[in-house]
């Protein structure tokens, strides 16, 4: 009987260091290339933190590379370099943009940015 309340600590103790938080499992199954629009936007999320996305349709053409973190289910992207061709008004360098995390699983990825949803695919 007196060997019960240490042996339930320390079962505790190891579930809590063990844990992983969400946001950790986010992190890792976020990593990966991603498509969207039938390809014409590729964002490739490294493990590093940082990200390369390009978007191409017709004469206009965007690319972006920057940093991510995930905090509390929001992915914030923010734009370190960018060069683009066609378009006027684009996110700024040093711009986070912030998404909602609605859906992400092995293949899937949906996003919600200023009430916008976004499904992307991830790329084999």
């Amino acid at each position: 009987m007196k060997y019960i309340l240490p042996l339930v600590l320390m079962n505790l103790l190891l579930a809590a260091c063990t844990k992983i938080s969400s946001d950790d499992t986010v992190r890792r199954q976020i990593v990966g290339t991603w498509t969207i629009d039938n390809g014409s936007d590729v964002w490739t999320l490294s493990p590093d933190g940082g990200f390369n996305e390009k978007w191409a349709r017709a004469a206009k053409a965007l690319a972006f590379q920057g940093t991510w973190q995930v905090t509390n289910g929001i992915l914030v992207a923010t734009i370190t370099n960018k060069s683009s061709v066609g378009f006027t008004n684009v996110a700024a360098v040093g711009s986070a943009i912030s998404s909602h995390i609605v859906r992400l699983d092995s293949d899937h990825l949906t996003l919600v940015y200023d009430s916008q949803t976004n499904h992307w695919l991830r790329k084999p």
